[in-house]
């Protein structure tokens, strides 16, 4: 899904050299170049066809997660550092609010290391576009809080916004309805 499922670069694609090209047999030599050759070829091919993203992609399902808390936050929380950079704080802490969570930025204050994690999840330090300080965008660079600041200052494009407006719609079989005349 674009994340790579180990943390070494080479491991990485030799499992997918494995597990694309080999079949995870061992070929002798006269059959292994020719499979190298297609390998690097396909490979060689796919860079151009599809190019380098500089940008996370950005599903429907993280716009629809975004607008829901963007819709959930109060606007006037929001505070605005320096730059691009924002303070929202978090859903979680209620003791923090953006103000106080800049000023132990700022000050590095805590003696303890239980009052640490309890200040990282009081708020979250947003950097358009694309950077928070949260655990999901550390680990895959996307995050409803940096995709739903983009969205409340208009710098994030919406995919498919009719989607997004219909999104508190109920898939499947609507409820089971009561008989016409029983109310009568």
């Amino acid at each position: 899904m674009g994340i790579p499922s180990t943390n070494n670069g080479l491991e990485s694609s030799n499992g997918k050299i494995k597990e694309q090209y080999t079949l995870r047999v061992k070929l002798n030599l006269s059959s292994f170049l020719p499979t190298m050759q297609q390998m690097l070829s396909e490979w060689s091919s796919k860079s151009t066809e599809e190019p380098f993203h500089t940008f996370p992609v950005v599903s429907v399902a993280q716009e629809k997660e975004a607008l829901t808390w963007l819709q959930s936050l109060d606007k006037k929380t929001i505070l605005h550092w320096y730059g691009n950079s924002y303070i929202v704080p978090s859903t979680f802490n209620h003791q923090y609010n953006s103000m106080l969570w800049l000023q132990e930025y700022s000050t590095l204050p805590w003696t303890q290391w239980d009052n640490f994690p309890q200040w990282l999840k009081a708020g979250r330090l947003i950097t358009i576009p694309m950077t928070c300080s949260c655990r999901s965008n550390l680990k895959t660079y996307v995050c409803k809080h940096a995709i739903g600041l983009m969205m409340h200052f208009g710098c994030n494009i919406v995919k498919d916004p009719v989607k997004l407006q219909n999104f508190q719609k109920r898939r499947g079989r609507p409820r089971k309805v009561g008989n016409a005349l029983s109310g009568v």
